[in-house]
């Protein structure tokens, strides 16, 4: 897949003129995506202190996760192991536009931190599906996963919140 990537970036900078080709092998920052693994109600994610479900939850829940660099980070809850009925995802990101895009997205499920200085958006989302799906009531409400993530992150990462 690098290689499909880096051929069509080669193509289009020559296409648009831009300056210089792409990284003949990809960049070493991105951090690895964890093998889907059980969740560890009071670590999820691999964040210490981060809980998304309720104290009654039944259902047997697996998670997805990227490394721990919140620059740009992420991690996907489900109650199986079928991808399809994933049910929450959660992100952590520097990237400008997306910081920039929170101003106008929905504050229930987005906040903004700082971290080392830069803004940091922390946002909860679920997946498409209908919302019966199994293990979906297992889940705390949004304004909780937000909260609960934000706090979290903060913590671990020594960020403000704003």
């Amino acid at each position: 897949m690098a290689a499909v990537l880096t051929t069509a970036a080669d193509r289009l900078t020559g296409t648009l003129g831009c300056s210089g080709p792409a990284p003949a092998t990809p960049p070493g920052t991105a951090p690895p995506v964890l093998e889907r693994e059980a969740l560890d109600p009071a670590r999820a994610c691999g964040i210490e202190g981060f809980a998304p479900l309720k104290a009654s939850a039944a259902a047997r829940f697996t998670q997805a996760a990227t490394g721990g660099d919140f620059r740009l980070w992420s991690c996907a809850l489900g109650a199986t192991d079928d991808d399809r009925d994933s049910l929450v995802h959660f992100t952590v990101t520097q990237e400008p536009a997306l910081v920039e895009r929170h101003r106008a997205d929905d504050k229930d499920r987005s906040a903004l931190l700082t971290c080392a200085g830069r803004p940091t958006l922390v946002q909860v989302g679920h997946f498409f599906g209908p919302r019966e799906k199994p293990g979906r009531d297992d889940l705390r409400p949004d304004a909780d996963l937000l909260t609960g993530l934000a706090d979290a992150v903060a913590d671990q990462a020594g960020c403000e919140q704003e």
